[in-house]
C-alpha cells in the first residue's frame, strides 16, 4: 500500500519486514572451535540473530567458525554478504570458516550460482567439517 508524498508526487512504498521461523544456537564442540548451527528462513528480516552468534563464536575466542546449514530452508542475498563478510573476518585475523552445506539442493544452489562454493570450505557432514577445523594440517573435503 502506498500514499502520495508531500508534494503529491509519486507514491512512496513502505517496506515491511516480516517475521520468519529461525533459529541459531552457538556451541563449543573443540578447543577454539565454535559451531553455529542455523535453521529456518534467513533473509533481512533476521539476519541480526546469526550476526550475533558469531560475533559471541569470535568473543569467545574460536579460530573456527563451522556454520551448520542444513536445516536451511531459504536463505537470501543478506545471509550469503554476511558468510562472506564473516569469511573475511576469520580469514583476517587466520581463522577459518566452514560450512555444513544445506540438506537443500535448492539453497545449495544459491552458492554455486553466485560462485560462493568455491570460496567457502564446504561438507557434507558435520563430523567432516569438525575433523577439518581440529586438524592441524587443515585437511579440505574437496568432494561436491
Amino acid at each position: 500500500m502506498g500514499v502520495r508524498d508531500a508534494r503529491g508526487w509519486g507514491v512512496v512504498r513502505t517496506a515491511y519486514l516480516r517475521s520468519v521461523p529461525m533459529s541459531v544456537s552457538r556451541t563449543n564442540p573443540a578447543a577454539a572451535v565454535e559451531l553455529l548451527r542455523l535453521e529456518g528462513t534467513f533473509d533481512m528480516a533476521n539476519i541480526a540473530e546469526a550476526s550475533d552468534a558469531f560475533d559471541a563464536a569470535l568473543d569467545h575466542g574460536a579460530a573456527a567458525v563451522i556454520v551448520d546449514l542444513r536445516d536451511v530452508e531459504f536463505l537470501d542475498s543478506t545471509m550469503l554478504n554476511f558468510l562472506q563478510q564473516a569469511h573475511t573476518r576469520l580469514d583476517n585475523d587466520g581463522g577459518r570458516l566452514l560450512l555444513v552445506r544445506p540438506s537443500s539442493p535448492t539453497v545449495w544452489h544459491v552458492f554455486q550460482v553466485t560462485m560462493l562454493d568455491r570460496l567457502f570450505a564446504s561438507f557434507a557432514s558435520l563430523e567432516s567439517a569438525l575433523l577439518s577445523a581440529t586438524d592441524s594440517r587443515r585437511i579440505h573435503d574437496l568432494s561436491r
